[in-house]
C-alpha cells in the first residue's frame, strides 16, 4: 500500500496519483476535508461506520494491538516524498474480495486527525486504503504520520524525500532515502540511502534491501558461530583440568583470533556477497519478502548455528585430544595444533557459506592464514620463554598436520 505525503495542492496531488496509478477508476476514494475539529471527527465516524468499523477509545499509548487497528498495511510510501513500511502481519490478512479504495486529506484535516482523540481512528481507516494521499502537509505533518504508521502498526518504515521540507519525515523513518534534485542536498545528507532518480528506488530496494538483509543476518550468524566454536574450544579443556582457568591456546591467539585472524573475511563477505543474482531479484518482487518475514535471521537459524559450532568445537578438540592421547607433548603445542585446526576451520567455513566468491574473497581468506602463520613464527621466534619455538616445531610433526587436515574435514 501506498502514503503519498505532499505539501500540493489536493488537485494536483490526486490527478498525479491518477497518473502514476495509484488511484484508479475501480477504486472507492474516500475524501475527508473538515472545516473543524468537530467537523473532522463526524465525516471520520460516518466513514468508519460505512466500513463497519469501530472506534477506538482506548488511549494511544495503551494501543499496541494491531488487530483493532485493523489489517496490516503491505507497502507504505510517500510523495513529497513519503514513507514505506514493511508489515507485521500477513498481507493475507486483508480479504482478496474487499473492495480497494484511496484515502485523500488535505493539510488542515490532517492537523485534527493526528491530534487526539482521533489519531487512532485516523489509523484504523487509513489501514483499510491501499493508497492514502495527504496533501498540503507540512514537515512536521510528515514526521507525525511515520511516526505515527511506525509506532502503533509497529513496522519497520522508509521515508523517501527529496528537499529540506522532507528532513524531518526521512530522520523520524527506520531508514531514509534521500534524493538528489534541484530542490538542494538536504534531504541527501539526511538520508540513509541517496539515489539520484526516483525510479532507482525500485532497484535499491529489490537488489541492494534484499542484498543488505542477507549479508547482515549471516554476518551476524557467522560471528555467533566463530566465537561460539572458539569459546566451546576453551571450554572442553576444562574439564580436563579440573577447571582451573588454565588455558592450552598461548596468549597472544586469544587476542588476536578476532582482532586479525578472522576480522577481515567476514567483512569482504558482509560487503561484496551476492547470494541472487540481481536480475532474478528485479524479476522476481516477492524475493524481497525474505527480509520482511525473517527468512534468513531467525530463532531457527540461530539454534543450528549454535548446533554446528558445537559440533565442530567437539570435533577440533576430541580429535587433537585422542592424537595426543598418552604422549608427552606439551601443553603449548597440544593449544597451538588445536588453535591452527579452529583457525582453519572457521576460514573454510565462510568460504563454503560464501555464495558469491571473487578474488578479493580469496585473499581475504588465504591471506588471513597466512597473517596467522606469519604471526605465529615470528612471535614463537621472538620469545626467550615459552612459547619459545613450540609453533615451528609443531608444524614439523605429522600429528599436527594429521589432526589440522583431518578435523577440518
Amino acid at each position: 500500500y501506498v502514503w503519498v505525503l505532499t505539501g500540493d495542492k489536493q488537485e494536483t496531488a490526486v490527478n498525479v496519483s491518477y497518473s502514476c496509478q495509484l488511484i484508479d477508476e475501480d477504486m472507492e476514494v474516500i475524501t475527508l476535508n473538515a472545516k473543524n475539529k468537530n467537523h473532522c471527527e463526524e465525516i471520520l465516524l460516518a466513514r468508519l461506520e460505512e466500513l463497519h468499523l469501530q472506534r477506538i477509545l482506548r488511549p494511544a499509548k495503551k494501543t499496541r494491538d494491531l488487530g483493532v487497528i485493523g489489517p496490516a498495511i503491505d507497502f507504505i510510501l510517500p510523495n513529497g516524498l513519503g514513507m514505506w513500511s514493511s508489515p507485521i502481519q500477513s498481507p493475507s490478512s486483508t480479504s482478496p474480495s474487499q473492495r480497494q479504495r484511496a484515502l485523500v486529506v488535505d493539510g488542515k484535516t490532517l492537523q485534527y486527525l493526528l491530534a487526539e482523540p482521533l489519531r487512532l481512528d485516523f489509523l484504523q481507516l487509513a489501514a483499510q486504503c491501499q493508497s492514502v494521499i495527504c496533501c498540503r502537509s507540512t514537515p512536521l505533518q510528515k514526521a507525525s504520520v511515520v511516526g505515527l504508521v511506525r509506532d502503533e502498526l509497529r513496522v519497520m518504515s522508509l521515508a523517501v524525500g527529496d528537499g529540506a521540507n522532507d528532513v524531518s519525515m526521512i530522520q523520524m523513518a527506520n531508514t531514509g532515502v534521500g534524493i538528489c534534485g534541484v530542490e538542494g542536498q538536504q534531504a541527501v545528507m539526511a538520508s540513509d540511502f541517496a539515489i539520484s532518480r526516483f525510479h532507482h528506488l525500485h532497484r535499491l530496494l529489490l537488489v541492494h534491501g534484499h542484498w543488505c538483509y542477507d549479508r547482515i543476518a549471516r554476518l551476524i550468524l557467522y560471528f555467533y558461530y566463530k566465537n561460539a566454536i572458539f569459546v566451546f574450544l576453551i571450554f572442553w579443556f576444562q574439564l580436563f583440568n579440573g577447571f582451573s582457568g588454565i588455558v592450552a591456546i598461548e596468549g597472544l591467539y586469544l587476542l588476536l583470533y578476532n582482532l586479525v585472524f578472522t576480522s577481515v573475511p567476514p567483512v569482504i563477505t558482509a560487503v561484496l556477497d551476492q547470494n541472487i543474482p540481481p536480475d532474478v531479484l528485479l524479476a522476481q518482487p516477492p524475493l524481497y519478502r525474505a527480509g520482511q518475514y525473517d527468512g534468513v535471521y531467525n530463532r531457527k537459524h540461530f539454534f543450528i548455528t549454535m548446533l554446528d559450532a558445537l559440533w565442530q568445537s567437539l570435533a577440533l578438540f576430541f580429535v587433537s585430544y585422542w592424537a595426543y592421547y598418552d604422549s608427552d607433548v606439551g601443553i603449548l603445542e597440544f593449544g597451538t595444533t588445536q588453535n591452527t585446526a579452529c583457525v582453519l576451520t572457521v576460514t573454510l567455513h565462510l568460504l563454503i557459506e560464501t555464495q558469491y566468491v571473487t578474488w578479493i574473497h580469496h585473499l581475504a581468506l588465504w591471506g588471513s592464514l597466512v597473517v596467522y602463520l606469519a604471526t605465529g613464527l615470528v612471535y614463537n621466534a621472538l620469545q626467550a620463554l615459552p612459547p619459545y619455538f613450540v609453533l615451528e616445531h609443531t608444524i614439523t610433526t605429522v600429528e599436527f598436520w594429521t589432526v589440522t587436515l583431518l578435523s577440518t574435514v
